[in-house]
């Protein structure tokens, strides 16, 4: 191969506001969420690569009991490791991209603050949630583009929408899912 050909690794940095859009029960209120990392992915060819990284993702969501008042407030905290698979179409400067993958999420925090009304004053706790998993698995799949900025740097933009495969919450028995919108900027090395 000569050393001008497409063949190359890429290594960035994304990151992704992400919406809940699956939650327990209608009065469940999704808060701020985000995933960011570390990317680093192989390029086959000209036209697909594998991605792999290491990402921390942030997941909170409010209980109101009906009411805009929150009752409850779970948080979830973890580390993700993906393997996608990427396709890349089109020519120029601005190419689309689809990808397709798994990512095992590594759970390191997870917690229920609450209110109590006592006393004439509210009273906040905090205690650990009982996860009926430490390690949950989710399938993810997108599709976006990827911006050459120079030589080296390429900008991507990439909408993903993320199902988790196992039950995260005990008692709930239900499947978090999210949609991102994944951006990230890469330098490539060939």
């Amino acid at each position: 191969m000569a050393q001008n050909d497409f063949y190359r690794w890429q290594i960035g940095t994304s990151f992704s506001p992400d919406a809940l859009v699956y939650l327990p029960g209608d009065d469940y209120r999704g808060k701020f969420n985000f995933t960011t990392g570390l990317n680093t992915v192989y390029k086959f060819t000209n036209s697909f690569g594998i991605e792999t990284g290491v990402f921390f993702s942030s997941i909170r969501f409010r209980y109101t009991r009906g009411t805009d008042v929150p009752v409850a407030h779970y948080t979830f905290r973890y580390i993700n490791v993906p393997l996608r698979a990427n396709y890349y179409f089109g020519k120029g400067e601005i190419r689309g991209l689809t990808t397709l993958g798994a990512v095992a999420n590594f759970r390191q925090y997870a917690s229920l603050k609450y209110e109590i009304y006592r006393n004439d004053k509210w009273q906040y706790h905090e205690e650990m949630l009982d996860i009926t998993e430490k390690i949950n698995f989710s399938a993810l799949i997108g599709i976006g583009m990827e911006c050459k900025l120079s030589d080296r740097f390429t900008l991507r933009a990439i909408p993903i929408a993320r199902l988790g495969l196992k039950e995260s919450i005990k008692y709930y028995k239900e499947h978090l899912w999210s949609l991102g919108a994944e951006i990230g900027i890469f330098y490539e090395i060939k």
